[in-house]
């Protein structure tokens, strides 16, 4: 989610969005193509037979290839890469969890949420929202901000759902 935000920025920052409309008043920009071409690519290398369900269809507005969005990604500066900042917002994952098939395993891909408000300007609203299912069944969803706290890269939050509840964990100082 956070190398997603890294692309979104890019493309915002270069002034090119592509932006056209899918439907009446529902945009999609290069950002969106671009942000969840990473995810699904990210996330196909690890575990090809994950089942990917992203919002958008196919990058009608061309754009840089996967393989680019990795690097551009991949040497951005990441809280994550930061080791006191990871174990600072990490959620402690079952190990019956982290055994799970991932054919058994659905994640729904939102690339770029509030791409209207992206279009007109207006940044902080935008979010990659990502959830995972197991046997249809919800297990973790995981929002970052790209555009919220951006010295420290952003706003990252992800919750587990653990035996009916839901713990939430936060990568920013306040919660």
């Amino acid at each position: 989610a956070e190398r997603a935000g890294v692309v979104i920025k890019h493309v915002r920052e270069s002034g090119h969005l592509c932006a056209v409309d899918k439907h009446a008043n529902d945009p999609v920009t290069r950002a969106d193509f671009a942000a969840q071409t990473l995810i699904f690519g990210s996330l196909r290398r690890r575990w090809p037979a994950l089942c990917l369900v992203g919002e958008e269809d196919e990058a009608r507005c061309g754009g840089p290839d996967a393989a680019a969005l990795v690097e551009l990604a991949e040497k951005a500066r990441l809280r994550s890469s930061d080791p006191a900042e990871l174990a600072r917002c990490t959620v402690a994952v079952p190990a019956a969890l982290k055994q799970l098939p991932a054919a058994e395993l659905c994640v729904y891909i939102d690339p770029l949420d509030a791409t209207r408000e992206y279009t007109r300007g207006s940044t902080e609203p935008v979010m990659v929202l990502i959830g995972v299912t197991h046997n249809n069944a919800p297990l973790l969803g995981v929002t970052h901000q790209p555009f919220v706290e951006p010295d420290r890269g952003g706003r990252t939050l992800a919750a587990l759902v653990q035996r009916r509840r839901a713990s939430a964990v936060s990568s920013t100082a306040a919660a």
